[in-house]
């Protein structure tokens, strides 16, 4: 729970040690411990009441705690069931990509998910059109929603003739790599040459 060692002043054999019944201790937002129901435990940490923010994605929620007249102690979990962060990255270089990313994202509480993604890749003009439009509608019930697109374009021979005229230095160069079958070095070139244009 605490892997810098900058809360924890006292070690757990200290903190049974020390006479109390009990420590119900805050600050570290994770639960502790883990699990559903927990016995006699020498600390408790209820964790974060509800999720907020995209650091993790654990539930929310707080420890119910009962000590009977013995001083038996049992704390029962209570989960927050509401508002969930949900940060995902995808790398698409096909439409059934695209599809797995839907998949993912309609499994998903959407109404009550604040969603970041990342998407990278390539795609063809086309492709992308229906990408963009698919996760668009894909995400648009979504709490909060934010999109970081960074997918280039698949240079193919058509897509080199539609953005530079034939036998130009560009159309040239792309359209040898295209034959030489180096999508690698067909993408880098022409990154570089947008870059320069």
């Amino acid at each position: 729970l605490d892997d810098e060692g900058r809360y924890f002043n006292m070690t757990a054999q200290e903190l049974a040690e020390a006479g109390l019944d009990c420590w119900l201790l805050g600050h570290i937002h994770a639960p502790h411990p883990i699990g559903d129901t927990a016995g006699h435990e020498p600390f408790f940490f209820a964790g974060n009441h509800c999720p907020d923010s995209w650091k993790t994605e654990r539930s929310g929620g707080a420890w119910m705690i009962e000590i009977d007249d013995d001083k038996h102690i049992k704390g029962t979990r209570w989960d927050y069931n509401g508002i969930c962060f949900r940060d995902r990255a995808f790398t698409i270089h096909h439409p059934d990509d695209v599809e797995r990313l839907i998949r993912e994202l309609q499994a998903m509480e959407a109404s009550q998910t604040v969603l970041r993604i990342f998407v990278s890749g390539s795609l063809t003009e086309e492709e992308m059109e229906g990408a963009k439009s698919r996760i668009e509608e894909a995400i648009s019930s979504f709490l909060y929603k934010e999109v970081h697109w960074q997918v280039g374009l698949t240079i193919t021979a058509a897509a080199i003739n539609k953005l530079y005229v034939e036998g130009s230095i560009p159309n040239t160069l792309l359209t040898n790599l295209s034959q030489a079958d180096d999508s690698l070095a067909m993408q880098l070139v022409y990154q570089t040459i947008k870059t320069l244009s």
